[in-house]
């Protein structure tokens, strides 16, 4: 690696650990100013079986994402779909606890995937057109979340502002998800950047990650299917939410709890470069828990709680991930090892 491109590889682990730093700041302000006290009661009254029952509940949906995944590679063996299992399991908990944004989570869920043995090129060009699908799925997610916050008995007036606000905001994002796919269909310079950038080692089959992601918008049904998908994982995930504080004993209306998990998200992908969504997560609980009648403190302990959550299932898939690494690291070298190895030996027996 050139010098350049090491000085900007520091200055960007610079950035991203500042962020962290500042998001961690801001989100121990926004807890300190309703009250510590009130927030630990509320995550009191949430407890150990609600945040079991959230663990259990994330499971399901994240079969569903890995599902998503699955249907991008055409020619994928079913049991392809337990490597996308945990690689979705690196790439989310990637991106939600280490002091990287989301984009990270992309890069180390593909390099999961290809240490799962699926290829390379596959790994990388169905990331990229995956995380499209995942921002369509997201799109009818949020279209939902608009639709029951504005169909409470109640709305006050203000809200058409919002409403208003809300629906350009999700046309804009509409465009958005055209402007992406065009660019990845007509643009190949874009996907060799960043195939340079974050995984320098697969430059060699750069052009068959290019020829991949054609190809696989060439199967518009392929597509679709992984954005419903999506969609249906973002669903059952509220639902898995609910479900968890009704273990608790918190046996609150479906529809906030949907409404609130869905407008949350848009506030997640807005600020996809902030690493872990430290302080913007815990805001957005915060102001969008408001709308939908929730108490500052219940909001914050809702969000904590799915952060330890994020931990009790995300540390163990980076632990097993780390592992694997390393095994594939240790063989490289044994591999590397041997033919220096052999001379000598033959120099012996002479």
């Amino acid at each position: 690696m050139s010098a350049p491109e090491s000085a900007g590889g520091n200055r960007v682990r610079r950035f991203a650990i500042i962020a962290a730093l500042l998001g961690l700041v801001l989100a121990t302000g926004i807890i300190a100013y309703f009250g510590f006290g009130k927030v630990v009661s509320a995550i009191e009254e949430i407890g150990w079986r609600g945040l079991v029952g959230m663990c259990v509940c994330y499971l399901g949906p994240v079969g569903l994402l890995a599902a998503a995944w699955f249907v991008l590679d055409p020619g994928a063996p079913p049991k392809t779909w337990i490597t996308f299992y945990f690689a979705r399991l690196v790439r989310d908990a990637s991106g939600e606890l280490l002091p990287f944004s989301s984009l990270g989570g992309f890069v180390f869920g593909a390099r999961a995937a290809i240490l799962g043995g699926v290829d390379p090129a596959v790994a990388i060009s169905t990331t990229v057109v995956d995380v499209t699908a995942e921002f369509i799925g997201q799109l009818g997610f949020t279209a939902l979340g608009i639709a029951l916050l504005f169909d409470r008995p109640k709305a006050p007036m203000e809200d058409q502002a919002l409403l208003q606000s809300s629906v350009l905001g999700l046309g804009a994002g509409v465009l958005a998800a055209a402007a992406f796919i065009l660019l990845q269909r007509r643009a190949t310079g874009p996907i060799e950047r960043a195939v340079a950038r974050w995984a320098p080692s697969a430059l060699a089959q750069t052009n068959a990650v290019v020829t991949s992601v054609h190809g696989l918008y060439q199967r518009p049904a392929r597509l679709t299917a992984s954005s419903v998908l999506h969609l249906g994982a973002w669903v059952l995930g509220g639902v898995g939410v609910w479900a968890g504080l009704w273990f608790a004993g918190r046996h609150m209306s479906l529809r906030t709890i949907m409404g609130v998990e869905s407008l949350v998200y848009v506030v997640r992908t807005i600020t996809f470069a902030a690493p872990m969504g430290l302080g913007v997560i815990e805001g957005g609980y915060v102001v969008v828990g408001a709308m939908f009648g929730l108490t500052p403190e219940f909001s914050l302990a809702l969000s904590l709680i799915k952060r330890v959550r994020d931990i009790a299932i995300g540390l163990p898939a980076l632990a097993i991930w780390q592992v694997m690494e390393g095994r594939r690291l240790l063989a490289k070298s044994e591999a590397d090892a041997k033919p220096d190895a052999a001379p000598a030996e033959i120099s012996s027996e002479s």
